[in-house]
């Protein structure tokens, strides 16, 4: 796991788009990684070569957010999800963060696994917050959990 910073902007970019249909670039995300509180890392392969996973939150007093996480295709179901998810959790609590925020697409039911068995419970609906590859709307689920429960 690589704790990422502003010098990781073009890297975080090119994984966003290869997780994500609609991605952010390296302009959006230099301005995301330059505001107050953000924070994310990037996961390897298991050679340590190539980057697979990135996620990227931010803190707000005593919550933190988790803004993407995603994994590329072909190392997806293999744990980085969850190693990034725990990295996440742990960099929030040692920051003082009480819970953890995200939105997840009603429909993903790998990522809602990973999730709930994490702990994140449903605490809100975003309804078509979301398109998919195909440019339907999809609804948003928010999820919180308790660190002090984790």
């Amino acid at each position: 796991m690589i704790a990422c910073d502003f010098a990781h902007v073009e890297l975080m970019a090119a994984l966003h788009a290869r997780c994500f249909a609609e991605y952010w670039d390296a302009p959006s995300l230099g301005k995301l990684m330059a505001s107050p509180g953000t924070f994310g890392f990037l996961a390897r392969d298991s050679d340590g070569d190539d980057p697979v996973g990135l996620v990227i939150c931010r803190l707000a007093a005593d919550e933190c957010e988790i803004l993407t996480i995603g994994v590329v295709e072909h190392a997806r179901r293999a744990g980085v999800g969850a190693r990034l998810l725990d990295a996440a959790q742990a960099r929030a609590r040692k920051s003082g963060a009480q819970q953890m925020f995200l939105e997840v697409g009603a429909t993903n039911t790998a990522a809602r696994r990973l999730y709930d068995g994490r702990g994140y419970r449903q605490v809100g609906r975003r309804r078509n917050y979301y398109r998919t590859p195909e440019r339907q709307a999809e609804d948003a689920l928010v999820l919180r959990l308790e660190l002090a429960q984790v």
